[in-house]
């Protein structure tokens, strides 16, 4: 299952969050192409849900809504993900697309354990991150890998391709 993080106060710029739509697109790109059932969450202004349990969202659905999607959301970026965990089922992996690294993420991805779900991060990176940022982002990544979940940041769409080692879309 993807999660767009489409929340206004996540994204430094237009650019940036751009980059976050363009990332889960290619991401959405590589499940259809390795036939997986997908399911993707945009958490924005409004949630919109595509797929859930076995049934994947249709590629078309999803790029559809993408084309017109905004950073127009507010709230809690750890309730929508404990949302969007109750319609998926058991085993489900989820990989959250968005720039920031909070700590209420991290509790919620704990609790994705509990219903035997996997999570992972494209952090979406600006341009220029300040020093205090990057050692933010460095701890966030140290206490990621030592519960087990991946992460990767990206700061152009090439970097995802570089990160999953296949094409992007």
């Amino acid at each position: 299952m993807l999660v767009l993080d489409r929340r206004t106060a996540s994204y430094s710029s237009g650019e940036q969050f751009e980059l976050a739509v363009s990332a889960a697109a290619s991401l959405l790109d590589l499940a259809v192409r390795l036939n997986m059932p997908v399911g993707f969450v945009s958490a924005g202004k409004q949630r919109h849900l595509f797929g859930a349990g076995r049934a994947g969202g249709t590629r078309e659905e999803v790029m559809e809504h993408l084309v017109d999607a905004e950073a127009d959301g507010d709230g809690s970026l750890a309730e929508a993900l404990s949302e969007a965990s109750s319609r998926f089922e058991p085993g489900a992996y989820l990989i959250l697309v968005s720039p920031l690294a909070e700590e209420d993420v991290a509790g919620t991805f704990q609790a994705l354990e509990a219903r035997r779900q996997t999570a992972s991060h494209v952090h979406i990176a600006g341009r220029s991150p300040e020093s205090a940022e990057a050692a933010g982002l460095e701890g966030w990544r140290m206490m990621l890998r030592a519960r087990g979940w991946e992460m990767c940041t990206i700061a152009r769409l090439e970097d995802l391709r570089q990160a999953t080692e296949v094409g992007t879309a």
